[in-house]
């Protein structure tokens, strides 16, 4: 559409990195470099503070003392936003506010308002900072004395003519968010927890033993490192601190030695022996699951699944090739240790743990439902209130139930969903939890694919409500359970998500405080729960999961404890649409469902004190909440019903300001119009524009268009016409 062009800032989820999301317009523009000498070729230019050194392409400040600034003048305007860019490198005991980065006066005075603070790290960081008055210098100040080195490899000042459209993205501090991939599959963020994991000399010790690089490796490198042990009982190992469920692996193949011990030190050890001349197992202890893999040339992957509890060490010995400690040599190679179910492909590490997959802020451009363009998912906060997501066998209660844990490829593409068999006493059969609840909406959900079996029940019971809902994975229907004294849940469903896997989910209230049964019951072919079985017949589960809230989220894993992943925010700062007095923008999304909880959702403009608006908040039941609030301070709000049974849960929204007149259009059709004096100029210096700012947010965003004009009605209807 011919619109697009008009657009001051296209949105459409289609890249991304680690806090980010791209926009297609506007494109950056910048002015000339302002900094001379920034990439520290020569001693000259800067003017140095205490402890500063310029060497070997950098500029390194070495224990310097408390308020120690480095600085050079440059031409800078108040008022003028600057694209400032640092390539760095600090180490040591750093803090929060370790070192500064900003502008200050021609004699080096910071201005506090321009003062940015960064810590221990490396690598490219980037500013946006806007000049204050008096503002003549870039300059970098020490703040804590002595505890740091840093070295800067380069800087760059540069005038943000135009700034680009690029959203900022934020959520947590840790791996707990997953999405559907272009493949189908669920994809999570993984960490190898491991130091140096393929650096055996570095962060590793050895005891009795050597070892030495250059061998060929499993992949035909030269990556491959030889483990020569003199005593018996030697042994390379590395001491790490980790909890819960971890999956620990290695490639090993036979030097003169037969075979290798594989041990993770904690309460009670888990050891893994393999025979290398057949990659057989020829002992175990202490594991949830063991995987042995030919990878081809005498090389094996040797992975196991184990809880620890204070694990303290990991350690590969030579043995005999049973469980005898040997003399001799193995080859070893990529050592990997994750929070996992089962070895996910290798990370390599540094000095410092590595991470893949969907990290902590990365934005989730997410393909659920066979997606063939993504869409960005926005979710609130929720946690996984079940321990153990995929380790069945690790759940606490366990009623006439066989478990086979990693029996078969789950929904996320590799071997970690287990099988549930009914055993051949008479009675019921599954798994349950029993997790603290309070007076709430709560979901339940899980993957589920037929075995031999294919009908099982959703159950919940105590605290207010006893309701369960059965399932059948061979084709999808539901059926009511026949649990005595047990209702049927607030809602429930089930859908196909490729490769005969359902999604499973009950929705239910909780009217008390205290501990809440839930559980996973197998039935027979008639659905009956209380049945014999045959000890062999089954089905397969993955991702069992609890949530507070009145509908499910995308999939939460936990590896023995509960796990929470934060919301997801993203803001952009660029100044689009301050002065204007006609203007509009447009949302194409997706509600995951029409709830009548009191969830808000907040789209749109404001600045950091809240005087000027331009924003809607989706619902608390169908009544959107539209407002504007210009340099009168006065709100002026529009509060049309755009329910699900009217417009579906796929909606494009234009909001528009023409002059003082205000309008809404929704799926093609204008649902909202008002005129109102108080709605004058947009004027902010310090606009923001925010997608899930003070309230959890439930879209997935397709397309997000700002416009610097009003386009006209019909342009409206043509934008918004799915």
């Amino acid at each position: 559409m011919s619109l697009y062009k008009d657009a001051s800032l296209v949105m459409i989820p289609s890249a991304v990195k680690d806090g980010k999301l791209y926009s297609i317009r506007p494109v950056e523009e910048l002015g000339d470099e302002l900094v001379t000498n920034g990439n520290f070729a020569t001693d000259s230019d800067w003017t140095k503070g205490t402890g500063s050194t310029i060497s070997g392409g950098s500029l390194n400040i070495v224990a310097a003392p408390y308020n120690a600034n480095t600085k050079q003048n440059i031409s800078l305007t108040s008022g003028v936003t600057y694209k400032v860019v640092i390539n760095y490198t600090a180490s040591g005991t750093a803090t929060s506010n370790t070192f500064q980065l900003g502008f200050g006066d021609s004699a080096g005075n910071p201005s506090d308002t321009t003062q940015y603070e960064f810590a221990e790290g490396s690598g490219v960081k980037t500013f946006s900072i806007t000049a204050s008055a008096g503002d003549a210098s870039i300059l970098f100040r020490s703040r804590d004395a002595g505890t740091c080195d840093l070295s800067i490899h380069s800087v760059s000042v540069k005038e943000a003519i135009t700034a680009n459209g690029d959203f900022t993205f934020s959520r947590g501090s840790n791996l707990a968010a997953t999405r559907v991939d272009v493949n189908g599959l669920i994809e999570k963020g993984r960490e190898n927890l491991l130091l140096q994991s393929n650096q055996f000399d570095t962060t590793w010790n050895t005891f009795t033993a050597s070892v030495t690089s250059g061998q060929i490796g499993y992949d035909g490198t030269n990556d491959a490192w030889l483990l020569d042990v003199s005593v018996a009982n030697g042994s390379v190992y590395q001491s790490i601190n980790q909890n819960n469920l971890l999956t620990a692996s290695i490639y090993a193949k036979k030097g003169t030695a037969n075979g290798v011990r594989f041990r993770m030190d904690h309460n009670i050890d888990s050891n893994v022996y393999v025979d290398l001349r057949d990659g057989s197992l020829s002992d175990s202890t202490n594991s949830a699951a063991i995987n042995i893999q030919d990878v081809g040339n005498g090389w094996y992957r040797i992975s196991v699944a184990f809880v620890a509890v204070n694990m303290t060490t990991i350690v590969v010995y030579p043995t005999d090739g049973n469980t005898t400690s040997s003399t001799g040599t193995i080859y070893i190679q990529d050592a990997q240790l994750e929070s996992s179910m089962v070895a996910t492909d290798y990370i390599e590490t540094g000095a410092s743990t590595a991470q893949a997959g969907i990290l902590e802020d990365l934005p989730r451009l997410d393909y659920s439902g066979g997606a063939s363009c993504p869409s960005l998912l926005l979710e609130p906060q929720r946690t996984n209130m079940f321990s153990h997501s995929e380790y069945f066998g690790g759940m606490p209660y366990q009623t006439r139930v066989i478990i086979t844990d990693n029996a078969i490829v789950s929904p996320e593409g590799v071997s970690n969903a287990a099988k549930l068999v009914a055993t051949t006493a008479n009675g019921s059969h599954g798994v349950d939890y029993i997790p603290n609840v309070i007076a709430a909406s709560y979901s339940m959900s899980v993957y589920a694919k037929a075995g031999e079996t294919s009908k099982f029940v959703l159950l919940t019971n105590n605290r207010g409500s006893n309701l369960a809902r059965g399932f059948d994975v061979s084709n999808g229907p539901t059926f009511a359970s026949d649990l005595g004294g047990y209702g049927a849940p607030t809602s429930y469903s089930i859908t196909e998500v490729g490769n005969d896997w359902y999604y499973c989910t009950i929705q239910f209230s909780k009217t008390s405080s205290g501990g809440s049964g839930n559980g996973i019951t197998l039935t027979n072919a008639d659905g009956q729960h209380s049945f014999t079985g045959n000890g062999t017949d089954g089905m397969y589960f993955y991702g069992w999961q609890m949530e507070q809230g009145s509908y499910p989220t995308s999939y939460i894993p936990t590896m023995g404890s509960a796990v929470t992943r934060s919301k997801d925010f993203m803001s952009n700062t660029n100044n689009l649409l301050s002065g204007l007095d006609n203007m509009c923008w447009f949302i194409d999304y997706t509600l995951t469902t029409e709830s009548t909880s009191s969830f808000r959702n907040e789209v749109g403009y404001r600045d950091n004190s809240n005087a000027n608006l331009y924003m809607v908040q989706f619902p608390n039941s169908n009544t959107h909440e539209f407002r504007y609030t210009g340099v009168a301070g006065v709100n002026v709000d529009m509060t049309p019903s755009i329910d699900e049974a009217t417009y579906g849960l796929h909606r494009k929204i234009v909001y528009l300001k023409r002059g003082t007149t205000l309008k809404v259009f929704c799926n093609g059709v204008e649902v909202s119009t008002t005129t109102n004096a108080s709605a004058t100029t947009f004027s902010t210096t310090d606009e923001n524009l925010r997608i899930g700012n003070n309230y959890p947010p439930e879209l997935d965003v397709h397309q997000f268009l700002v416009f610097p004009t009003a386009l006209t009605d019909s342009e409206c209807i043509a934008l918004t016409t799915l």
